[in-house]
């Protein structure tokens, strides 16, 4: 477990600033929806390439984490807030967002949790987490650009 404990730290003080970024007023950049899932997923792919998962155990510990991911990426970005302000297309998350920060983490450690609990290698339990990050935060980009495409450029109002 202790040659994974960076990456545990690094994904902690990652996720704490993914999530402080989301709930501040920004402008959307194409950079900023592609660049951070992409490195993280790639990440997670590295690091689990290094121990594959080697049991139906691990696999359906993945398969878990990649749905949780996927699913609460897709709520948070229904609930990001985007807006055009002075010709520049801006994002907010909400408490919702917050919430579903929150609530979709703790349940990656649940899974996390009970796949160690069923003899699953900590390569795929923790070695993994980058993975998680770039799909949840992929889905969310999605799901922000998509409903950024359907605001009309001269609305200032709040997309909901």
């Amino acid at each position: 477990m202790g040659q994974y404990a960076v990456t545990i730290l690094i994904a902690a003080v990652l996720v704490i600033f993914i999530i402080y970024q989301q709930l501040r007023t920004r402008p959307i950049t194409s950079r900023q929806l592609v660049v951070l899932p992409l490195i993280l997923a790639g990440l997670g792919i590295v690091n689990i390439s290094h121990q594959p998962p080697a049991s139906a155990a691990a696999d359906t510990a993945l398969a878990a984490s990649v749905i949780t991911g996927v699913l609460f990426g897709v709520a948070r970005g229904i609930t990001t807030k985007i807006w055009w302000s002075e010709g520049v297309m801006m994002r907010k998350g909400t408490g919702i967002t917050l919430a579903l920060w929150i609530v979709g983490i703790g349940l990656r450690l649940v899974i996390g949790l009970i796949a160690r609990r069923n003899g699953v290698a900590v390569s795929v339990t923790t070695g993994e987490i980058p993975l998680f990050l770039g799909i949840t935060l992929a889905a969310q980009n999605l799901l922000i650009w998509l409903h950024a495409q359907d605001l009309p450029v001269s609305s200032g109002e709040l997309a909901q």
